[in-house]
């Protein structure tokens, strides 16, 4: 069976569906995504500044102390004001393809990405994960993806690829052919759960016309 003759396709995953690690000077120091919480640590910290709010019916700190625990566990991903991060914050690249990677990692792609039938169908010598920071805008993500297409391609000597994109993943997939157009080295793309439309939530929001009785309609998307 000649699987390598088959086209590659790139999986492109939602908000959060990539790993990160922090670095500092050039040395791992800790997972920064997906977050992990201490949460005895974080029952401490929050615990009495929350009584106090519900015994006294007013926050007595409450809100701050949420806010710094937040913005402390989100730090890693903070951007100065010109668009660069921070942090030395590192994505977990995958540059081969699926059939090569651990069976971990096989198993969490499997998880986060109905392509059980399409691995059966093509192999998962002709799969790869593109793995991306979820805080960084679209375009430079698209700028990433063009990058991993091209190596994609080399590796496999493949013309074209297709592009498999789910949830956030098919903004991604928009900011690309935003910059690039057709430029013929895509074949197809799939897209799963990804609102291409918008959301009526996030239009509401954007618009300032949230009704507090609309109950469980906020969550409808178009």
């Amino acid at each position: 069976m000649a699987q390598n003759k088959q086209c590659p396709v790139i999986v492109i995953p939602g908000f959060g569906q990539s790993k990160a690690a922090l670095y500092k000077n050039g040395v791992f120091e800790k997972q920064a995504w997906p977050l992990r919480f201490d949460v005895k640590e974080m029952a401490s910290k929050i615990i009495r500044s929350y009584l106090k709010t519900v015994l006294f019916r007013r926050d007595t700190g409450f809100t701050d102390t949420a806010y710094r625990m937040y913005a402390d566990a989100f730090e890693a991903f903070s951007y100065r004001e010109d668009g660069t991060l921070k942090n030395d914050l590192r994505i977990m690249e995958y540059t081969q393809p699926l059939s090569e990677l651990t069976e971990r990692v096989r198993g969490y792609v499997h998880k986060l990405v109905p392509i059980n039938a399409l691995a059966e169908k093509i192999g998962e010598d002709n799969i790869f994960f593109f793995a991306y920071n979820a805080f960084a805008s679209p375009l430079d993500t698209a700028r990433e993806l063009r990058t991993f297409i091209d190596r994609v391609r080399k590796l496999r000597s493949a013309e074209k690829v297709s592009l498999l994109s789910f949830s956030m993943g098919g903004a991604v997939v928009t900011a690309y052919f935003d910059l690039y157009g057709d430029n013929g080295d895509i074949k197809k793309v799939f897209f799963l759960n990804s609102a291409l439309g918008g959301s009526v939530l996030q239009a509401d929001i954007m618009n300032g016309h949230i009704n507090n009785k609309q109950g469980y309609s906020l969550l409808g998307f178009i």
